[in-house]
């Protein structure tokens, strides 16, 4: 998921941003507008609630709690989801009849939501139980109760596939793989889940078991019954290392596999430690980088791009449209060549785009995954959360990145060990 604005009721930790927003134009208008994301540039922001939890446009007065939250829930896709058809349908009647029905406890009043909202045919917009939304939030800062490890941005038929293991997670030392096809989470199939919603599944409070079923692709199919301990992890987003180019000359390598609040930090003290170590260019490399955190894939284009350079566009439902730029000097000036592939997904296209666009930064691989949406992530009275696409993104030069993809300068698949230097073009 593309986390562009989280909306709390307590103020969290502040990552450190440093990019603006220019003057919005609207539709036959200029004025001054305040984007939705500012909050989220400076991290988790202490803000308003979308919506109070109070209901002002009818009797509330007569309403059962659980029919409060359900209207509370349709109050906020209203106000801000970006396609204003709500997929071509009544959106008040859905809400009208949802109202209506009585509900004997909570339980079925989330069901009732997520029914409302996968009306909307999205899915990134979603609903939140407490302890997903608690689990989502920690995604932004890196700080996450689990087993280490994500999943490919796209669904499969089978289930949630395994994009990534983290190195010392639970994940690793019980033998999980990347590419294992996860088919059941605690007994419960997972072929009708989102990646999202697989993860927010096996997140979990530290301490707690989550038991994963697994299909492997070996001689022979197998299927594995693996338990594992959910433990707090703060996930490494960024490595790094010196390679040799076939021309002999020093290549800083930065890995990046996802995107939080020290994203941009991290990166930044990657490209000067390697610098200290002779690095004459850089390779960032962005394959099977699902994306994270919208602000943290700004953050990381400034480092490379010159102050006042135009990072991304970012639309919302009423059609205002935001320029982000850079609003500080570049780290480094030289040369940069980006690896992706097509599991290059959401803020890693809005970095490498960036990159590109700005004719910073060559791209080589394979056409990215293509989610140019964002979403926004509200808190409910009752502790849960609705994740809602308020925005879609586009490049520097205009470019549509949704259902479409980045495509890459050069066309070829790099191995993903150090050979990868074979893959720069000459000259670079």
């Amino acid at each position: 998921m593309e986390i562009g604005f989280v909306s709390t009721g307590a103020p969290l930790r502040r990552p450190r941003v440093a990019c603006y927003t220019k003057m919005a134009v609207e539709s036959g208008r200029e004025g001054k507008h305040r984007s939705f994301f500012a909050g989220a540039a400076g991290g988790l922001a202490a803000s308003a609630v979308i919506w109070s939890g109070a209901i002002s446009d009818t009797t509330s007065f007569a309403f059962t709690e659980e029919q409060k939250l359900i209207a509370e829930a349709w109050r906020v896709v209203d106000q801000g989801y970006i396609d204003r058809t709500f997929n071509n349908q009544d959106w008040f009647k859905i809400r009208m009849k949802a109202v209506k029905k009585q509900y004997k406890d909570r339980q079925e009043a989330y069901e009732a939501i997520r029914k409302m909202v996968s009306s909307l045919n999205d899915p990134y917009t979603r609903f939140l139980s407490p302890d997903q939304l608690d689990s989502l939030t920690s995604t932004t800062t890196g700080d996450i109760a689990g087993i280490g490890l994500e999943l490919y941005p796209g669904a499969t038929k089978a289930g949630l596939q395994v994009l990534n293991v983290e190195g010392e997670g639970p994940a690793f030392r019980n033998g999980l793989k990347p590419d294992d096809v996860i088919i059941e989470i605690d007994g419960e199939e997972t072929a009708e889940l989102t990646p999202d919603e697989g993860a927010a599944r096996i997140r979990g409070s530290p301490g707690t078991t989550v038991v994963l079923t697994v299909q492997r692709t070996t001689d022979k199919q197998e299927e594995l019954n693996l338990k594992f301990v959910r433990e707090q992890l703060k996930l490494k987003s960024v490595t790094q290392s010196v390679k040799i180019s076939a021309e002999n000359r020093k290549v800083g390598y930065v890995k990046i596999k996802s995107f939080n609040g020290s994203t941009a930090d991290d990166v930044k003290a990657a490209l000067e430690n390697l610098k200290k170590q002779g690095a004459q260019e850089y390779v960032v490399d962005l394959r099977n980088n699902p994306g994270g955190y919208f602000p943290a894939g700004v953050e990381v284009a400034q480092l490379f791009l010159d102050e006042g350079s135009t990072v991304a566009f970012v639309i919302n439902s009423k059609g205002i449209q935001d320029e982000y730029m850079s609003s500080v000097p570049a780290v480094t000036r030289d040369p940069v060549a980006v690896l992706i592939n097509k599991n290059t997904a959401s803020a890693s296209e809005v970095l490498a785009g960036a990159l590109h666009d700005n004719n910073r930064a060559v791209l080589i691989g394979e056409k990215s995954f293509g989610k140019g949406v964002v979403q926004t992530v509200s808190p409910l009275s009752d502790g849960s959360g609705l994740a809602v696409t308020i925005a879609k993104y586009e490049t520097p030069k205009h470019k549509e990145v949704n259902k479409v993809g980045i495509f890459p300068d050069v066309s070829k698949t790099c191995p993903q060990d150090e050979t990868f230097v074979q893959c720069l073009p000459d000259g670079f």
